[in-house]
């Protein structure tokens, strides 16, 4: 309202009238300041289907002591409104005395865009109940129940029923025979259901449960992530990255090029030496290979050398600790067999079968022939023998 105009009075309406096809929303009585004459101002909302195109309201004016002092009928004409729409508000109308500070407002006749009319025959208005708000604390939860009706509210309000009508979550007031808001459509039944501040406190306790479940839960899962992630890089560095830079020498290997290729035991190459290491084990392979600084060897090496570590270990448990070379020759496309030296013995011990037994038989013929040079052959564990090299 521009400043030609100053407010005097508030028009709140106390009544509702359930049969009525218009509701009384609010307004507003004002001095021109201008013409100095006392208007007022009201908004309505059309409550039904139908297109309203006139209203005619019935207004009796009050000075502050309440002695009536007008009683006149008011038009509204060439309106084009819908349901649920606002309207009166862009029209001033002008009472007929300026000490007028209270009114009085009955709808008496309501023309549809149809040409039929709704007149107030014995219309009966009843006193509005006071609308509550829903408590802060649960407005959240009374939000989530809205929006999956797929409804948008602004202000929430408990909804409430009597014999004569019924108010609605969004704050409308509604007749009994509508079984949904004619506002935001919410049912009737289901609103004052849901809305109880009960279920509302038990729904938000629920609530804050499940949060907490839930946070535990991502928790849990951000822990196992992290846990993942930790073992995925510990299996790449001790995998990938530590095997390569560990420079422990298990092997050496002869090259092709007249290196010794020292190796660790995860099968990397981590020296080339011209001269051969006398405390390392040496692999032979029959024909030299071909390999480089820093290079993996083949997979092939890596399960031979995986059975000679076996055997070094199992030398190693019978008080073997001296073995110098080591060989490995294929005899068939799945099955090898191995041989290594002993201080001036060549043992020949055949597949990896009977690994104990052999080990047993070459510790008691190392013993008995201590100072004798020749071969110990395990390669059957039922006949081992020792053979002498002549002088």
């Amino acid at each position: 309202m521009s400043e030609r105009y100053k407010k005097v009075k508030l028009y709140e309406s106390f009544k509702f009238s359930p049969t009525c096809p218009v509701d009384i929303l609010r307004g507003a009585i004002y001095i021109d300041n201008i013409s100095n004459k006392t208007v007022f101002q009201l908004k309505f909302i059309n409550m039904q289907e139908k297109i309203i195109k006139a209203l005619y309201i019935q207004i009796k004016g009050f000075d502050d002591l309440g002695e009536e002092l007008t009683n006149n009928e008011y038009q509204y004409l060439d309106l084009n409104v819908y349901k649920r729409q606002e309207f009166g508000t862009e029209q001033l109308k002008e009472l007929n005395n300026n000490t007028i500070r209270n009114i009085e407002i009955t709808i008496n006749k309501i023309i549809y865009s149809d040409n039929q009319i709704w007149e107030n025959k014995d219309t009966v208005s009843y006193d509005r109940v006071k609308l509550q708000n829903i408590d802060n604390t649960l407005v959240n939860v009374a939000n989530e129940k809205i929006m999956k009706q797929g409804i948008h509210i602004n202000n929430l309000y408990y909804p409430t029923q009597n014999e004569n009508y019924w108010t609605c979550v969004c704050g409308a007031y509604n007749s009994n025979k509508n079984e949904k808001c004619y506002m935001c459509g919410y049912n009737n039944q289901k609103a004052l259901k849901d809305f109880l501040p009960t279920i509302l406190e038990n729904e938000l306790k629920l609530y804050k449960e499940q949060t907490k479940l839930k946070a535990k839960k991502n928790k849990i899962l951000i822990f196992i992530g992290l846990a993942l992630i930790i073992i995925i890089i510990t299996i790449i560095l001790s995998c990938v990255i530590f095997p390569k830079f560990d420079k422990n020498a298990e092997y050496q290997l002869f090259t092709k090029d007249g290196y010794y290729a020292l190796i660790n035991k995860s099968g990397y190459v981590i020296e080339l030496s011209f001269n051969k290491k006398e405390d390392i084990t040496e692999i032979f392979w029959g024909n030299s290979i071909d390999i480089s600084k820093n290079e993996k060897i083949s997979s092939d090496y890596i399960e031979r050398f995986k059975d000679f570590s076996e055997i070094i270990q199992i030398a190693k448990r019978n008080g073997i600790n001296n073995i110098s070379v080591m060989s490995a020759y294929n005899v068939s496309d799945t099955e090898f067999n191995y041989d290594f030296s002993v201080g001036n013995k060549q043992i020949y011990l055949g597949n990896m079968e009977n690994m104990q037994r052999k080990f047993e038989s070459i510790k008691l013929i190392l013993k008995n022939e201590r100072e004798k040079i020749g071969t110990i052959d395990v390669s059957n564990v039922d006949n081992v023998h020792f053979i002498e090299k002549s002088k």
